[in-house]
């Protein structure tokens, strides 16, 4: 039996003793809360050396884990960044074609408004005009990948959002900061709008 298999049976053999124990531990009057607090002393000591010796075993283990993990970041990084840039620069050439394709979109929508709009005072004068071509409908074209020998690269549209103004934001969607109320409430505030203060008991054994 290796060593942390001994340690680990005589720290079970130990527990469920604890647990025998534990269950007859009946608290009813302050001599009861007495020996539950010995009780639970002895059990605080109990679970500090537990962890204890979980940290001597795993010590040497971590170190090794954490400097390999260091080694391969340091080589991963530079690729990462690499990867990032030219996915930036992807998605910049593909939001400058949209934006050409909306442009050219708008463009023809507005030749076809004037010619409309000439062809209605034109008719308003009695002249005899020609019917105006059927109108097309406006297909967006979106390419939503990109093949090469290597790989493919994958166009998707997401949705995703910045806030214009807190205010008008439903408070459904607002995250309340609970660090920061009880942070306050720590340096002595008792009265916040929305918010109830009070005390409540907490257990310590020391």
């Amino acid at each position: 039996m290796s060593e942390l298999e001994s340690k680990i049976q005589a720290i079970s053999e130990d527990v469920n003793n604890v647990a025998q124990q534990a269950a007859g531990i009946v608290v009813k009057t302050e001599s009861d809360v007495r020996t539950a607090t010995n009780f639970l002393s002895q059990v605080k000591k109990r679970i500090k050396r537990i962890e204890t010796l979980r940290k001597e075993f795993l010590e040497p283990f971590q170190a090794g884990v954490k400097n390999i993990n260091n080694k391969f970041k340091l080589q991963s990084e530079p690729l990462k960044e690499i990867e990032r840039l030219i996915k930036e620069s992807i998605k910049t050439f593909i939001d400058e074609q949209e934006k050409i394709q909306m442009e050219k979109q708008r463009k023809e929508e507005a030749e076809r408004k004037k010619l409309e709009e000439e062809r209605e005072k034109q008719l308003a004068e009695g002249k005899k005009v020609e019917a105006l071509p059927e109108k097309k409908e406006m297909v967006k074209e979106e390419k939503t990948m990109y093949r090469a020998e290597e790989g493919a690269t994958i166009v998707k549209k997401v949705w995703k959002f910045y806030v214009e103004d807190v205010s008008k934001v439903p408070n459904e969607y607002l995250l309340i900061d609970e660090v920061k109320i009880r942070a306050a409430i720590g340096a002595g505030e008792r009265d916040i709008k929305g918010v109830k203060i009070y005390q409540d008991n907490q257990i310590t054994i020391r």
